[in-house]
């Protein structure tokens, strides 16, 4: 073993030595700190901090076409596709925008809403979808869609966040690492986005940008011509911003069409793939009919959360309605474990939302069955012509007079 030096201990634990290093350690990490904060405090005032996922695209819409906006779709990917604003509009008079994101769960939506609800026109209402999944961790460290301040990190540890979450978080959200991603091309993008003044689904460019969440790119697949004769219909649509495929074993089984309102829209060509992916996806995931949900703890950080979302519509005095949503039939097991995670939602959750005097919205669910749903809980276009007419009737009792199309 390699002695150490005589003296070397005394060097080290020299009072005055330790006094030098702690004083410039100090300084240093006053000095980053400063430079962070201060990146932080420019990048949210110019809304330069968002990831490339759509959060950043979506808060430049809204900043930009407020005064025209009265109803946002707000909630993570069952709003994305499973509510079009193009479809409910008609139907309630309304001119709205979904918010909705894959992936985007309750840790992303508050930092993201304390930017958000600021721009809200105090005429708007927002509809937040929730369900039983947002209140259980199923991986706590992967949704990092949303920047975050130093402040509100603090408060995610104080609120039970796990380690890894801080962690990730705090280098999703570091000031350097947003600042370094950022380039002079994106600013040049949402300068164009922005640059209409009157709201036009069926001109407005692009929002989303265009690798989000996509399933297939066309323009490389030999199924191009297919493809093609499949999108045809579509493409004469007004507000459809883009359109691809999934395709499995040489053949097409699904489009899957951007709306410029903020939607995702898929639509099945070969329905049994869909139902072969659910039965697999049920086998592969027995514990999801298994668990009792009054027995189950619900993730303390997701539950303060829910509650600190809900003080900060009540604070910024926005109309909220809050709206349940359920996973596919099939990932229940059995109409009782489904009837006992109701029950939750029921007993546990609505008393939270009426509570602070928002109204709680559950619909009838149990009309949709697995065929309306391309996966575990996202909707097919076969069960979204099902759901929005019952959400229209749902929400109508809550949201202001309007003309509605006869």
């Amino acid at each position: 073993m390699k002695s150490i030096p005589p003296g070397y201990v005394q060097l080290v634990m020299n009072p005055d030595i330790l006094r030098i290093l702690l004083r410039y350690g100090l300084l240093i990490g006053l000095f980053l700190y400063i430079i962070m904060a201060t990146l932080s405090w420019y990048m949210d005032w110019t809304n330069y901090g968002a990831r490339r996922d759509g959060t950043e695209e979506k808060v430049a819409f809204v900043r930009t076409y407020r005064g025209e906006l009265d109803l946002f779709f707000f909630g993570d990917s069952r709003t994305f596709c499973n509510i079009h604003p193009e479809m409910i509009d008609p139907i309630l008079g309304s001119h709205s925008f979904n918010l909705g994101l894959f992936g985007f769960w309750f840790p992303s939506q508050y930092p993201f809403l304390h930017n958000l609800l600021p721009l809200l026109p105090t005429q708007a209402t927002v509809v937040w979808s929730i369900g039983h999944q947002n209140f259980f961790s199923v991986s706590p460290c992967g949704d990092l869609h949303y920047p975050m301040t130093t402040a509100q990190l603090l408060d995610y540890f104080l609120w039970g966040a796990e380690p890894c979450e801080i962690g990730m978080r705090y280098w999703s959200s570091s000031s350097i690492k947003h600042f370094w991603d950022r380039s002079k091309w994106n600013y040049q993008r949402l300068s164009r986005l922005t640059e209409k003044k009157l709201l036009d689904w069926s001109t407005h460019p692009p929002i989303l940008p265009q690798h989000d969440h996509l399933d297939h790119n066309p323009t490389s697949d030999p199924l191009q011509t297919a493809f093609k004769d499949l999108a045809a219909p579509y493409r004469k649509q007004p507000g459809v911003e883009k359109i691809d495929y999934k395709a499995e074993n040489g053949k097409i089984v699904s489009l899957t069409l951007l709306m410029r309102s903020g939607g995702y829209y898929r639509i099945e060509i070969e329905p049994e793939s869909f139902r072969s992916g659910q039965r697999a996806f049920a086998k592969d995931n027995p514990q999801l009919s298994n668990e009792d949900p009054m027995l189950v703890l619900p993730n303390p950080l997701r539950m303060r959360l829910f509650e600190e979302i809900l003080d900060l519509f009540t604070h910024h005095g926005i109309r909220l309605i809050v709206n349940e949503l359920e996973e596919a039939p099939f990932t229940y097991g059995s109409p009782q474990r489904r009837q006992q995670w109701q029950d939750f939602m029921d007993k546990k959750i609505r008393p939270i939302v009426e509570s602070h005097h928002f109204p709680y919205v559950r619909l009838p669910l149990e009309q949709l069955n697995d065929a309306d749903y391309f996966d575990f809980n996202h909707m097919n276009s076969q069960g979204i012509a099902k759901y929005t007419p019952m959400l229209a009737n749902g929400l109508r009792a809550y949201l202001p007079p309007r003309k509605t199309v006869e």
